[in-house]
């Protein structure tokens, strides 16, 4: 048999050629035209990042967050649990969570990088942020921050991944002030720069 009969393609993965090998199936595989390098990269000065993200279980989210200065160092971490919401509400907590934690800490310039695009959105266009959490919003910005908010994907936010899929585990937020075991290896690898690359814009053969 051949992949060559079929207009289905596979990307070079363990798992794909093992089953195609089974079935003594040649593969045919998707080229890409862009392969992306994705790294998370450390704030100017004077800002601190902050990065978020968030996490659906079964009926429950739950959020996380992770601040780093411009050398890569941990300022702190924290994990939350918001019970029944949708993935958008609780991205939109896990910002305003964030922001609550650094006027608390009396740090100015905050720079909010997340893997959700449309939660970012909220930052031009507040009228997206939820009516029972819209004050909330504007409160946080009238501590005086400066903000900056941006995109990562989500190979390259794998603290912030660790600490929200923590939140399901606990009942009200909490803050590390120091680093969690489960967040350590992850953070050495981008203070470390580890790399990694994203396929992209394939196209098929």
């Amino acid at each position: 048999m051949s992949g060559q009969a079929s207009n289905g393609h596979c990307i070079p993965s363990t798992y794909d050629m093992r089953i195609l090998d089974r079935f003594l199936i040649s593969p045919s595989f998707r080229r890409f035209k862009d392969i992306e390098l994705i790294v998370w990269k450390a704030p100017t000065l004077p800002y601190i990042k902050v990065n978020m993200d968030g996490s659906h279980r079964n009926t429950t989210t739950a959020y996380g967050g992770i601040f780093r200065d411009q050398f890569g160092a941990y300022m702190g971490g924290f994990s939350a649990n918001l019970g029944d919401c949708s993935v958008f509400e609780v991205e939109i907590m896990g910002f305003i969570f964030a922001m609550e934690l650094a006027a608390r800490h009396h740090w100015r310039f905050i720079w909010i990088e997340g893997d959700s695009t449309s939660a970012l959105l909220s930052f031009s266009n507040p009228s997206l942020v939820s009516i029972w959490w819209r004050n909330r919003w504007h409160n946080c910005f009238s501590h005086g921050m400066q903000i900056l908010s941006s995109h990562i994907f989500r190979e390259g936010n794998g603290c912030a991944d660790k600490l929200a899929c923590h939140g399901h585990a606990v009942t009200d937020l909490v803050w590390w002030g120091t680093m969690s075991a489960f967040v350590r290896g992850i953070s050495l690898g981008t203070r470390q720069n580890y790399l990694i690359f994203v396929f992209r814009n394939f196209c098929l053969l």
